[in-house]
C-alpha cells in the first residue's frame, strides 16, 4: 500500500486536518462492491455507468478515477488557502456529490484523505491500483459552488453582516497600567 496525499500541510510531522495549508483536492469513495446491483461488477462497467447517466449533469467530471478493488473520484482543485471557509466549503461539495453518488456506493472522503500510488497493489484484495484520466482542466471551489451548490437564501447576507459585537471601553488610562499584568 503505497499512497500520496491531495492536499498539502504545514509540516511534516502531522497531516491533520488543522495543518492542511493548501487545498487542491477532493476525494469521494465509491464502495459499488456493497450495492447489489453492482455486486461483482468490474470498475471499467461502473465507469461507463457513471459517464453516461452521472458526470456533467449531477455532479462533475472528475480529473481522474483511481480504480482496483473500488473506484475513488479525484478532483482536482486550483490552489486554494486552506482557511475555515475553504475548508467547510470543500468538505460541502464533497458531502453533495458523495449524496448524488450513494446508490453506487459514494461516500465522502475528509480532506485529509490519501490517493493509492499507480501501480501499487492494495493489500485487501490484491488489485493493482490504476488511473483513468479523464478532465485536464482544474476547477475553482468558486466554479463548483456555483454550479452544484444551492444557493444561499436572499436573506444570508444581511443576517452575516449584522454586527452583535459589543463596544468595550477599556478607557483612557489602560495602556498606562497595561505595562502591570
Amino acid at each position: 500500500d503505497l499512497m500520496y496525499t491531495f492536499n498539502t500541510y504545514n509540516n511534516l510531522k502531522s497531516a491533520t486536518y488543522k495543518d492542511l495549508h493548501l487545498i487542491t483536492g477532493i476525494a469521494i469513495d465509491m464502495d459499488f462492491g456493497e450495492v447489489r446491483r453492482f455486486s461483482g461488477k468490474d470498475p471499467l462497467d461502473i465507469i461507463k455507468v457513471l459517464e453516461k447517466i452521472e458526470f456533467d449533469k449531477t455532479i462533475p467530471t472528475p480529473q481522474a478515477i483511481e480504480y482496483g478493488r473500488n473506484l475513488r473520484l479525484i478532483y482536482a482543485l486550483e490552489k486554494v488557502p486552506a482557511t475555515v471557509a475553504s475548508k467547510k466549503l470543500a468538505n460541502k461539495l464533497a458531502t453533495v456529490v458523495a449524496e448524488r453518488l450513494v446508490d453506487y456506493g459514494g461516500s465522502n472522503q475528509p480532506l485529509t484523505t490519501f490517493g493509492r500510488v499507480i501501480g501499487s497493489v492494495n493489500s485487501k484484495g490484491g488489485q493493482v491500483i490504476k488511473v483513468m484520466y479523464l478532465n485536464e482542466e482544474k476547477y475553482t471551489l468558486k466554479e463548483l459552488q456555483e454550479k452544484y451548490l444551492e444557493p444561499l437564501p436572499e436573506w444570508y447576507p444581511e443576517w452575516k453582516n449584522k454586527t452583535n459585537r459589543k463596544v468595550i471601553n477599556f478607557g483612557k488610562n489602560f495602556n498606562k497600567y497595561a505595562n502591570y499584568y
